[in-house]
């Protein structure tokens, strides 16, 4: 049989003829015209080599000025806002302010949960099921701020976790144990923010969410005296730096220079308009709308922009008087050019025209890795950042940190040093002085003569008769050149010749007001009056929010809950960190709900076939099948350092990964085994 097969094999070998492959340009018609010279009908033309061409002439020889120039641009701008980008791909959660209310109601849920009949909100909810109790805190917190609750619930999860620790019970608040925890901090070398922060979580705790405490537990002696002592010893006040006349006109030029990238440079024009607009940071992360007001390039101005915000620091206060904060922003500032119609082409350039912007949303978003923006709105610490790495690739950088507080103090202390009145400054500066109407600040038309007078001021500045950065007998020059001609490129000198008369702005100066007037109001303490006891000013402090979006020291409020702890803002040690804290394998809240009634429960709404594990980086939570023999969650992704096991419940639905959880939770043969296991138990359960 094995004979047969091999001469069979051998006659199909000798009889089969050689098969002949043909590409598809080799076949009829095609063969005419790509084939070889012989069966060619089309003749080829001829090139000429040219070895001085090359392929960036030859496309740079075809297109039109304008394209030459924006390709160009595209090719070797700055792209500096990768740094800042918001990573797409890595998921990383990114809470709405709904997500980030939901998750301080849970964890103020933990709080109340250390003894839920302390209090007045505990013994109402502590019956009803998890849905109603966390609703129930929601309407207790309704009004605060999220910067507000990050920051108390940081200063009360410490306070109840050393109680547990001490075997003591922190509610209801006794002067016993405000008086030892004080002592506690003391001895812990605490810093005077952590000192006084506790007294002001014990006041919120008493006075939002109700619980119960001694009315003279923080008048206790022994507390008095640790807080005089560390008044008395408090460090002195970081002031945020002005930016130097240098970098502001940098900034300026920049606006239309192709070396940076769009979106850099519609950054640069949302910096530019918080500086002249004398805002924080924060005042441009909801805004209602822009307002464009421009006229004809004058020497002295060029219009105006105006923005109403929404999220500035005293925005609580003023919404329950129904009042605004108008943003009144000169188009024109020390430079030649009208920066404000730079900043309105820039922004069509990046597609989001400045006049479209719709009421809530904020002025800036952060960008995504493509150069378009993201739907994650600019916090304080990001916008920062950001603005910081563009003014380090300038040669006129000094190399001192800016923070969120930079942008509005510049023009506050340039009108302290050229002796504007405090009226005008506070006006510009949207502060209220002792014994004014707070409606004057807010009132839109009240800014019309303050904000001739800064122009007026900005004007001297262009010019060279003001000069910010020179010491006091140098401030004001005798032969003052106009700012472009020392510092501008030749084709952006400004068109105005010969010297300028000094306005009326600085027609007498004394003292430099610029450590009195406009720095001393920021710090000023809400409300604070000489004959206020220190109860009612620590209730007081307690209840004012400070406004949506407050401005923490540091400007560490600004970030979202994902980004940090709650509990690193007001550290113990000195030396201590946030990164340290966050990333430790035993959350706060996990040591919070250990310390409560919640402590055995698990809210991470899975069943019992799977254990959850967050990523440390993205916080989304992920879901690994109990027994399963490939560590590979549901949704395929591996189990390594990355993932920490999630024990507790503090959770929003945007954390969950939707592949994990919309997948079948067996995945390998471990995970098949444990299954059919837990179901034969639950069988001879069932059946016994």
């Amino acid at each position: 049989m094995t004979n047969v097969r091999s001469a069979t094999l051998d006659a199909v070998l000798t009889h089969s003829g050689s098969g002949s492959f043909q590409l598809p340009w080799e076949i009829g018609v095609f063969a005419e015209i790509f084939g070889t010279e012989h069966g060619r009908i089309l003749p080829m033309v001829e090139r000429v080599a040219d070895p001085g061409a090359t392929i960036e002439k030859a496309e740079a020889s075809t297109c039109s000025p304008m394209v030459e120039s924006v390709s160009g641009a595209h090719n070797h701008s700055r792209k500096l806002f990768l740094g800042h980008a918001v990573s797409t791909e890595l998921g990383r959660v990114h809470p709405t302010p709904e997500e980030q209310l939901s998750l301080m109601a849970q964890r103020f849920e933990l709080i109340l949960a250390h003894s839920f009949e302390a209090s007045v909100l505990g013994r109402r909810i502590q019956d009803l099921d998890r849905e109603e109790r966390l609703a129930k805190i929601e309407l207790a917190l309704g009004g605060k701020s999220l910067g507000t609750l990050k920051k108390r619930y940081g200063q009360a999860a410490r306070f109840v976790t050393w109680a547990n620790g001490e075997n003591m019970v922190a509610f209801p608040i006794a002067g016993q144990v405000a008086e030892e925890y004080l002592q506690h901090l003391s001895t812990s070398a605490a810093r005077h923010s952590a000192l006084t922060g506790a007294i002001e979580s014990m006041n919120f705790l008493h006075h939002v969410l109700g619980v119960d405490m001694d009315p003279r537990a923080c008048l206790a002696p022994v507390v008095q005296g640790i807080l005089r002592k560390a008044r008395k010893n408090r460090p002195p006040k970081k002031q945020a730096r002005a930016l130097k006349v240098c970098e502001l006109l940098d900034l300026e030029n920049a606006l239309t220079s192709h070396d940076y990238s769009a979106i850099d440079r519609f950054c640069i024009g949302c910096f530019l308009a918080a500086v002249y607009g004398r805002a924080r940071l924060g005042d441009l992360r909801v805004i209602e709308g822009v307002l464009l007001d421009f006229t004809e390039n004058q020497a002295d101005s060029c219009g105006y922009l105006e923005v109403v915000s929404l999220s500035h620091k005293c925005s609580m206060a003023s919404n329950r008087q129904g009042l605004r904060l108008h943003l009144v922003i000169p188009a024109k500032g020390i430079g030649p050019r009208c920066w404000g119609r730079d900043f309105v082409q820039v922004a069509k350039e990046c597609g989001r025209d400045l006049d479209k912007i719709s009421s809530g949303e904020p002025l800036l978003y952060m960008p995504d890795v493509h150069g378009g923006f993201s739907d994650v709105p600019a916090e304080t610490a990001t916008f920062t950042a950001w603005i910081a790495e563009i003014l380090g690739t300038m040669p006129s950088f000094c190399g001192e940190r800016i923070t969120g507080h930079t942008a509005k103090h510049t023009l506050l202390e340039w009108m302290g040093k050229a002796g504007l009145d405090l009226d005008n400054q506070s006006l510009l500066g949207h502060h209220v002085l002792v014994g004014r109407n707070s409606a004057l600040t807010y009132a839109r038309d009240q800014q019309s003569s303050p904000v001739r007078k800064l122009e007026a001021m900005l004007s001297d500045v262009r010019l060279g008769v003001f000069l910010p950065d020179v010491s006091r007998s140098g401030m004001f020059a005798k032969n003052p050149k106009p700012l472009g001609i020392i510092s501008l490129a030749p084709q952006d000198q400004p068109g105005e010749s010969g010297q300028a008369e000094p306005s009326p702005v600085v027609s007498e100066v004394g003292e430099s007001t610029a450590d009195r007037v406009g720095l001393e109001a920021e710090w000023e303490l809400p409300n604070a009056s000489e004959n206020m006891s220190e109860e009612m000013w620590y209730k007081q402090l307690a209840d004012d929010d400070g406004g949506a979006f407050s401005d923490a020291p540091d400007d560490a409020i600004g970030l979202g809950v994902f980004d940090k702890d709650p509990a690193a803002e007001d550290s113990f040690e000195p030396g201590s960190s946030s990164s340290s804290e966050s990333s430790s394998d035993e959350s706060l809240d996990e040591k919070v709900q250990a310390c409560g009634a919640l402590a055995s429960s698990s809210r991470s709404d899975v069943g019992a076939e799977c254990s959850v594990y967050q990523n440390r980086m993205t916080k989304k939570l992920h879901l690994l099948p109990r027994g399963s023999s490939s560590n590979k969650f549901v949704c395929g992704r591996l189990l390594d350092d990355k993932h920490r096991e999630f024990v507790g419940g503090v959770m929003v639905a945007s954390m969950k990964c939707i592949s994990c959880h919309r997948g079948k939770p067996i995945n390998d043969v471990g995970a098949l085994c444990h299954a059919l296991d837990a179901a034969s138990k639950r069988r001879r359960t069932s059946g016994a």
